[in-house]
């Protein structure tokens, strides 16, 4: 599979937008599976399978975030191994915070003083941070506010999700390195970025 700029280099893509834009993968039709981050729409994006294969995916996205020269800082919540993975393989600025500090108020306030995109690792969101109201306010408004949480959670914490109402872009493992993308009612199957 091509790097993420050997594919650009075929595609119609604006350089001043690609800063503001995450590669989450490619679509089986080979065009570019991308996270507008400065469009709140798609919500946080909810990565539902073990998370070995999250971890991949998510350090997939954070490689082709530095290969493009998106300009967002990343962070990551309660995953040391992911923090290593990221760090030990980009140069993408990565700040890892403790899970106890996910249900502060001032963490959102804190991010959307930031002049460019924070994207938000969070490694197996708990029920009982999700009943933290600060946690889903987080997940609620942070997109609006520049803010992307990108999460991994069981089945019972997704169920809780929608029971709140909260907005979200699920994606599901369906083999290695191989995922479906599921927003509303359509969905595109496609690989994480070599």
């Amino acid at each position: 599979m091509p790097s993420v700029k050997e594919h650009l280099k075929h595609t119609e893509y604006h350089p001043e937008l690609l800063a503001y834009t995450l590669f989450i993968g490619l679509a089986m039709d080979e065009l570019p599976v991308l996270l507008d981050l400065q469009d709140p729409a798609p919500g946080a994006l909810l990565i539902t399978d073990e998370h070995d294969s999250a971890r991949s995916l998510k350090a997939h996205i954070a490689q082709a975030a530095e290969e493009v020269g998106t300009e967002a800082v990343f962070y990551v919540v309660n995953d040391s191994l992911l923090f290593e993975q990221i760090s030990g393989s980009t140069g993408v600025c990565q700040i890892p915070i403790p899970s106890e500090t996910l249900g502060d108020s001032g963490l959102l306030e804190g991010l959307k003083q930031l002049s460019q995109p924070a994207v938000l690792f969070i490694n197996g969101l708990t029920r009982e941070q999700l009943i933290n109201h600060n946690v889903r306010d987080l997940l609620l408004n942070g997109p609006a506010n520049g803010v992307w949480p990108i999460i991994t959670a069981d089945t019972k914490v997704c169920n809780m999700m929608k029971e709140f109402g909260l907005n979200t872009t699920i994606i599901t493992n369906t083999a290695p390195d191989q995922f479906t993308l599921h927003q509303g009612e359509s969905s595109v199957q496609f690989e994480a970025f070599t």
